[in-house]
Parts: C-alpha cells; structure tokens; sequence
C-alpha cells in the first residue's frame, strides 16, 4: 500500500512538473535526462552489471513476448502510461529511434498500468495509433513484472546487452540522442 501512494506521489509530481514545462515556462526546452534525479532514484530500480528477469507477457497485437528469447539483440525495456505525460514525450522518439534501428533493437515498450488505473487495451491501441507506435507493446496486466523491476516513476527504460544484462536505467523522458548514444555503448 505504502508503495503505492509513493509511486502515485511521484507520478503526481512528475505530471505536475510536465504541465508547468508545457504551459507555463516561456521558453520550451530539450528533454533532458537529469543526473540529480536518476541519482536520487537509482536504488529503485536493479542493479545495472546484472540479468535482466525474465518475463513473459501478451502484446497488442495478441503474441506473448519473452524477455529471454531476445538474448543475441539490444533491448530497450521501457515502462509506460497513457496518461503520463513524459511517456507522450518521449514516445514519437522512441518511434523514430525504432524505425532506424529495429533491424538491431528491440523496444518492448510495457504498459505499466493496463488494469490498475483504469488503462484498457482499447486505449492503449487508440494511443499507439494516435503516435503511430510500431514497436511493441506489452500488458502487464497484474503489475508483476513492474514489481519486478521495482518501477517507481514513469517511464523508466533498462537498456539490456546481447546477452540479457542491464547495462542502463534511464528515469523520465529519453531524447533520441540518449538512446542512440546508450545503444552504442551496448555490446
């Protein structure tokens, strides 16, 4: 329960936030990933040098997905709402990252709330047509693999090696230079 309020909290804030840099700050400025905050929350999340769990979970378009039967390709395992307005951010990035790289890079882009805030498939697919997402997007529908990844904030991504090791955790919104410079760094 406890971890709860904290993740609503944080999200409350983080919305707060994006709205206040949407609306009311005069000059629109670059996403920018935020060193202080990704220190402040780095023990939230799996320790970085480690194998990324396992999982398994049904896509949009009906398939399960299995983390570990992407071992040989670099992973992006990004955490995500509809109604987190850093997640909107960043989607149309992740989209043109994709379209660049998914030959090489995989995105499971998990829907982190699909039953517990009201988030439903028809949403999620209204959503992913509205931005025109072509990667894929997963349900976890009874928050475990959320849990698993110990995910406080939205979005939250893991960069995982050929090898299924997380070598990076990003917290908030990515641009897609930080993707395509963290991408690089994989093995």
């Amino acid at each position: 329960m406890l971890r709860k309020v904290i993740l609503i909290s944080l999200l409350a804030v983080l919305a707060g936030y994006a709205l206040y840099n949407q609306f009311w700050k005069e000059e629109k400025q670059e996403v920018v990933q935020q060193p202080q905050v990704e220190e402040a929350l780095a023990n939230q999340g799996l320790e970085i040098g480690k194998e990324a769990p396992d999982f398994e979970l049904h896509a949009l378009n009906g398939s399960k997905v299995k983390l570990s039967d992407l071992k040989g390709k670099k992973v992006i395992l990004n955490f995500w709402a509809t109604w987190c307005p850093p997640c909107r951010q960043e989607v149309p990035e992740m989209q043109t990252f994709y379209e660049k790289h998914k030959e090489d890079v995989v995105i499971l882009a998990v829907n982190a709330t699909a039953l517990s805030t009201g988030e439903t498939k028809e949403k999620v697919k209204s959503f992913a047509s509205q931005y025109g997402v072509t990667f894929p997007i997963l349900f976890d529908s009874t928050s475990e693999v959320s849990d698993t990844y110990r995910i406080m904030v939205l979005p939250t991504s893991y960069f995982v090696d050929t090898k299924g090791v997380i070598r990076q955790k990003s917290i908030g919104a990515m641009t897609g230079e930080y993707m395509e410079k963290t991408i690089q760094a994989l093995r």
